[in-house]
């Protein structure tokens, strides 16, 4: 399209030719001459200036240094996400239920639903509107998928579990998998009973190879807008907030409730039954044994604030020369100490 007709979709002022052509959206390393390209700072500037892009997506204030055609936003970063989706939509299926499906006659299948080949819903199952099913898909007994949730191959949703509106869940996901109970008893181990359920709010999305446990009772619930990374453990009777952030293979012991706006980094993990506050951030491979206030940053095992962690490694790094100090001075003070012959 035009870079103006770009603009108009963006809400963006075009400044310089305003005619060109742009086809596709490229980066700092590999932009195309068709391509627009996001600048966020003058460093960004000075190497996008040596790529091939036709034009910029800038702020005004960096806008009078640009080299060529740009477009001016207040959020250089939102227009560029919005462009991503303008260049590279996607494929788009035409709702159709495969012939390969496997569906319970007492399944309900909502309007403008895709079930691809291999997937199998089971009894009592409700598929809402919408719904993109991929192949080999395993809806369990009395499911809910909601409202144009997209749900990728070898995903496993549990009994009874409801999945909200507008989820994504990746591949090879398992929603609703038994908590982890057990009871030694009589010399024996018993299993106890999750007889809960999974349930997830609007916008949520769960990456691949992501485990989310049913209750024991009630429900591990997941609140609206939550994005959760591959290789997740979400223990039972767990509770997530609104608008949190989980990355790689962080791992939440059974009956945590975590607050809204909570970021947690790479191997992450919880112990049972701990609350963390509203806008806590835990950084990679963090430990957390305690509860956590609201708005804390914590680091390292057991979790500490991020300043006093930092200080005790920095000490740490110093034990090897504090501790021959230590051996030379005892050696110091035996000599003093010895026996005259």
């Amino acid at each position: 399209m035009f870079l103006e007709e770009l603009a108009e979709i963006l809400g963006a002022e075009v400044r310089g030719e305003g005619n060109i052509i742009v086809s596709g959206v490229g980066d700092l390393s590999n932009a195309e001459s068709s391509d627009v390209i996001y600048v966020l700072t003058r460093h960004n500037l000075e190497k996008a200036k040596e790529t091939n892009a036709s034009a910029f997506i800038i702020k005004a204030e960096l806008a009078e240094l640009a080299d060529r055609p740009a477009l001016i936003v207040k959020d250089p970063k939102l227009a560029f996400l919005k462009c991503l989706e303008i260049f590279y939509p996607g494929e788009v299926f035409e709702p159709d239920i495969s012939k390969g499906a496997f569906i319970n006659e007492t399944a309900r299948i909502g309007n403008n639903v895709t079930i691809m080949t291999n997937s199998v819903i089971m009894k009592d199952a409700y598929i809402e509107d919408n719904v993109i099913i991929y192949p080999n898909v395993v809806i369990e007994p009395s499911a809910v998928i909601g409202k144009g949730t997209k749900i990728y191959p070898n995903v496993v949703i549990g009994e009874r579990c409801i999945i909200g509106e507008d989820n994504i869940i990746y591949a090879g996901a398992i929603i609703g998998s038994d908590g982890f109970g057990y009871h030694d008893a009589e010399g024996k181990r018993y299993k106890i009973p999750q007889v809960g359920i999974v349930r997830t709010g609007k916008r949520v999305e769960i990456g691949a190879g992501t485990t989310v446990d049913r209750a024991t009772l009630g429900e591990t619930f997941i609140d609206d807008d939550t994005k959760i990374d591959n290789l997740c453990q979400i223990a039972h009777n767990c509770r997530l907030g609104k608008r949190c952030y989980l990355s790689a293979q962080v791992g939440l012991a059974g009956s945590c409730n975590v607050g809204d706006d909570v970021i947690m980094a790479g191997q992450v993990g919880l112990a049972d039954h701990i609350n963390i506050g509203n806008k806590v951030v835990i950084l990679a491979q963090s430990g957390v044994p305690n509860d956590v206030k609201d708005g804390e940053q914590i680091f390292g095992y057991p979790a500490r604030p991020i300043r006093e962690s930092h200080r005790i490694n920095a000490a740490l790094s110093q034990l090897p020369e504090l501790a021959k100090k230590v051996a030379n001075m005892e050696k110091e003070l035996n000599k003093g100490s010895e026996p005259e012959t």
